[in-house]
């Protein structure tokens, strides 16, 4: 999953836990070693809606703290990768009748690009530099990008 690879090349530590049907798909620690539990999404621009699960929107709710959505907005060579924290009071969400899933409507103004960019400030999922690292490692960082681009533009969940 390239949403795992990338985040954990951000420092995270996340393991994937997708098939074991627990509400999310990645779980470990944030950079600051904070625990964290993640739901990947898949929408096409940021502002399309994407739903959940009441039993994904439950397990948000009745366990706030270090719940996160992953959004991977786009594929290939512009995706772009933006963390949302889907406890925000006043994030906008609409209860629809499907199977009562819940919809995020206006979410992007409320996510955060994974490593720091501003969202559509043309920070793209690569080619990326790991704090501390030396700028010799260009070429490693820029195959590395590729292949999580790759990744998730055919792996998105």
């Amino acid at each position: 999953m390239a949403t795992k690879e990338y985040l954990n090349y951000l420092g995270w530590t996340l393991r994937d836990v997708s098939t074991q049907n627990v509400g999310y798909d990645l779980e470990g620690t944030d950079p600051q070693g904070q625990p964290v539990r993640i739901k990947v999404k898949k929408v096409d621009r940021p502002d399309a809606r994407f739903a959940m699960t009441n039993n994904e929107m439950s397990l948000m709710l009745t366990q706030p703290g270090g719940y996160l959505l992953a959004i991977v907005v786009g594929d290939g060579r512009h995706a772009q990768l933006l963390l949302l924290d889907p406890s925000q009071t006043d994030l906008p969400k609409e209860r629809v009748c499907r199977r009562w899933d819940w919809e995020f409507t206006d979410w992007s103004r409320f996510a955060r690009v994974a490593g720091g960019a501003e969202p559509g400030a043309g920070a793209a999922l690569g080619p990326w530099k790991a704090p501390g690292t030396a700028t010799d490692h260009a070429s490693s960082a820029s195959r590395s990008a590729r292949r999580a681009r790759l990744l998730i533009s055919s792996a998105a969940t």
